[in-house]
C-alpha cells in the first residue's frame, strides 16, 4: 500500500486570516536578458510571492522555486517583460486558491560608465490584470546649502570660497505602467539615468588625482543641494519626458556626514502613495 506524506501546507491554520503576500526573498539566479539587440547574462536577486487563502496554512515554497526553474530551463535570452509575465503565470497556476502572484528581479549594471542597480517587479492577477514597475538606484554626492550660507554669514567669505559639508546620496527612480515593462526598460532607462545624474551636486568619481580632487570638491561645494532639491529636480525634469500614463516616484536618501542619521525625501504620483 502506497503511503503519502502529510501535506501540512494544505491544513487549515489556527487563525483563519488571509495573507496578502507570502513567499521567498533573496534567491540568486543567472538570467540572460535581452537589452535592445544584445543579450547579457545578469546575476539576479529574485523575490516570489503569492497571496494565501485563510483556509490554507502555508505556501508551497518548492512550487515557487520550481516555477522559476522551469522558465529558466529553456536557456533562452528573455525580454524582461516576457520573463516576469511567464514566471508570474507559472507561479499562479501552481497555487489554485491564490488570486495574485508577484515577482521582483534586481541586478547591478553599468551603462555609459554609470553604475546602477535595476529593480523590476510584475504583479499578475487571476482575472488577467497586470502591473509592472522598473526602478533604478543611482549614487551621487550633495553639499549642504544651509551650512554654506551660515558659514559665509559669520565669516564674510566669498561664496565660491565658502566651505560646506558633503555626503553621498542615493537616488531611486521608479517608473510604473500597466503596459509592457520592456517599454520602460528600453525607452526610458537612459533618460532616467541622465536626469538622475544631473540632479546631484555632482556624481561620484572612482578615481581622482590631487588636482582633480581639488576641482571636484570646488565644483561640488558650489552646487549645494538638499535631498529635497535633488528629489524635486529629478521629478520635474523626468516627468516632462514621460507619457501621462506612466507613473513616477522619486526617492532620495542622503547618508549624512555630520549627523547620526540619514535624510530622505520622496515625491510620487503612484496610487500607493496617495493619501
Amino acid at each position: 500500500m502506497t503511503k503519502f506524506s502529510p501535506d501540512i501546507h494544505e491544513n487549515p491554520p489556527e487563525y483563519k486570516i488571509a495573507i496578502n503576500k507570502a513567499g521567498i526573498e533573496g534567491l540568486k539566479k543567472k538570467i540572460k536578458i535581452k537589452i535592445g539587440n544584445s543579450c547579457s547574462e545578469k546575476l539576479c536577486t529574485i523575490n516570489l510571492y503569492i497571496d494565501l487563502d485563510k483556509e490554507l496554512r502555508g505556501v508551497h515554497l518548492s512550487r515557487l522555486v520550481n516555477s522559476l526553474n522551469q522558465e529558466l530551463n529553456s536557456n533562452e535570452c528573455f525580454k524582461l517583460n516576457d520573463f516576469l509575465e511567464k514566471t508570474a503565470k507559472r507561479v499562479l497556476n501552481t497555487h489554485f486558491s491564490s488570486s495574485r502572484s508577484e515577482i521582483h528581479v534586481s541586478f547591478e549594471d553599468i551603462i555609459e560608465d554609470t553604475r546602477f542597480v535595476l529593480h523590476a517587479s510584475y504583479v499578475r492577477e487571476k482575472n488577467g490584470s497586470q502591473e509592472g514597475k522598473v526602478s533604478i538606484e543611482l549614487n551621487g554626492i550633495t553639499s549642504c546649502p544651509c551650512a554654506k550660507e551660515v558659514f559665509k554669514f559669520y565669516e564674510n567669505t566669498e561664496y565660491e570660497k565658502t566651505p560646506t559639508h558633503m555626503q553621498r546620496a542615493e537616488l531611486h527612480i521608479t517608473l510604473n505602467s500597466k503596459y509592457n515593462l520592456d517599454l520602460l526598460y528600453n525607452e526610458y532607462l537612459l533618460k532616467a539615468i541622465s536626469v538622475g545624474k544631473s540632479s546631484f551636486s555632482d556624481i561620484l568619481k572612482e578615481t581622482l588625482n590631487r588636482d582633480e580632487e581639488y576641482e571636484f570638491i570646488k565644483k561640488t561645494i558650489n552646487n549645494p543641494m538638499f535631498a529635497e532639491d535633488v528629489c524635486r529636480k529629478a521629478y520635474f525634469y523626468l516627468k516632462k519626458e514621460l507619457p501621462s500614463d506612466i507613473g513616477l516616484k522619486i526617492k532620495v536618501i542622503s547618508y549624512e556626514s555630520i549627523h547620526p542619521y540619514n535624510v530622505i525625501a520622496e515625491v510620487s504620483d503612484l496610487e500607493e502613495h496617495r493619501y
